[in-house]
């Protein structure tokens, strides 16, 4: 197939800032794609640091359009939608995709489908992880309220117009109904996980001796932004709970790996335990620090696909986690890990330290997860997915299209 690829944002090679290096996931889907035969070209927007065009590999090139503005907090740009819109049409005149795809609906990199989907004899399919002040919520009242008339007003027309809609967690069928989405258009598939850059390993007696990490120290692991819709804050909480009433607390560390707009307050509010409580900023080895985990934690207030607890999972790690997104289908509660209600920093503490102190437990556990990655999540299996569900929006809008002409 050949595929146009519509997204906010698509990391470049090579590159030293840390928003030239969003997307991943997406990144890895697309070339798990490209390598069994498909096409892509990508229209993304320039962040600090990326080319205005880029070749991936043979079959993934990516254009780059600049945007107007960004909300730092909620890392949320404002596209030039006129340069945004030529750059599509231009590359469907030119190319002629067999699909065109307009990745993650709540981002305004999707507005372009409503001038140009009738103007262009191309299936459309767009996709979303989450229905903003619906089934997401940011933790901030104006930012959720803006989310659900974002969701209400936009979203909807959006779907309307697509000829395919993919739901990347399946908690979000039940909000079909009331965003009137058609149900034949829908097929809900999460990203995958590659299980081979993810898997149980030695960890790095290297790393681990830079990091400050000893032989006997049990290493609990956080990957993600430090904004407010990650509820690290309450991962901080359980933190300083478990480390000060364990007795043998100079054993446990905490790693809290990422960046974001509340950094510097998270730091100042896990002080009292720096020697425990460790933050590394944006690491590009976390395949490696999850190597040297015992415990994966995430205490997210919402969430979509959470790849990251795949990456934990697959790694072998018992993963603690609020049951939030698409987290409940990817963790077995009891069996690969344990679930909590978000802003429970209390609950959160007692099955991180229930794990610390059973480690044969947790073994028990990462070993399920990583089976359970191996037999629902891993690339081949979702690519597979993605291939029919691609062809079945091809032949269903080739099929409209004849009906309308005959």
């Amino acid at each position: 197939m050949k595929i146009g690829y519509v997204v906010p944002w698509f990391p470049s090679l090579n590159v030293n800032t840390i928003e030239a290096r969003q997307a991943i996931f997406g990144y890895r889907q697309i070339m798990k794609l490209s390598e069994r035969g498909h096409e892509f070209k990508i229209i993304s927007l320039k962040w600090k640091g990326q080319y205005k065009h880029e070749v991936i590999s043979d079959r993934v090139e990516v254009y780059r359009v600049p945007y107007i503005f960004k909300f730092l907090q909620i890392r949320y740009p404002i596209p030039n939608l006129f340069a945004l819109t030529r750059k599509i049409k231009k590359l469907c005149d030119n190319w002629n995709p067999d699909l065109l795809i307009y990745s993650h609906v709540n981002f305004l990199t999707v507005l372009p489908i409503f001038y140009l989907k009738p103007r262009l004899k191309i299936p459309s399919a767009v996709t979303t992880d989450s229905f903003p002040g619906i089934s997401w919520f940011y933790g901030d009242k104006v930012v959720d309220t803006i989310g659900y008339l974002y969701s209400m007003l936009v979203g909807k027309r959006v779907f309307k117009l697509a000829d395919g809609i993919q739901l990347m967690s399946s908690q979000l069928g039940e909000y079909v109904t009331k965003l009137g989405i058609e149900n034949h258009k829908v097929f809900t598939i999460p990203r995958g996980v590659d299980t081979e850059m993810f898997q149980p390993r030695d960890g790095d007696e290297r790393l681990k001796s830079g990091l400050g990490i000893k032989e006997n120290d049990t290493v609990i692991l956080y990957v993600g932004r430090l904004d407010l819709v990650k509820g690290v804050n309450y991962l901080i909480q359980a933190a300083k709970e478990i480390l000060a009433n364990h007795d043998n607390a100079d054993n446990i560390k905490f790693l809290i790996v990422g960046g974001g707009s509340l950094q510097k307050q998270y730091e100042k509010l896990a002080s009292p335990f720096s020697d425990n409580i460790i933050f590394l900023g944006f690491r590009n080895d976390v395949p490696n620090l999850m190597n040297i985990a015992h415990i994966f934690v995430l205490s997210s207030l919402s969430e979509g696909a959470a790849n990251v607890v795949m990456e934990a999972s697959a790694s072998g790690l018992p993963v603690v986690a609020t049951a939030v997104g698409e987290v409940p289908q990817i963790v077995s509660d009891g069996e690969t890990g344990r679930l909590v209600k978000p802003k429970d920093a209390d609950g959160l503490a007692k099955r991180i330290e229930t794990i610390i102190n059973n480690p044969l437990l947790g073994k028990k556990m990462g070993e399920a997860g990583r089976r359970r990655m191996e037999q629902k999540y891993s690339w081949e299996i979702i690519c597979e997915k993605l291939e029919r569900a691609y062809q079945e929006v091809i032949d269903r809008s080739k099929q409209q299209a004849l009906h309308q002409n005959g």
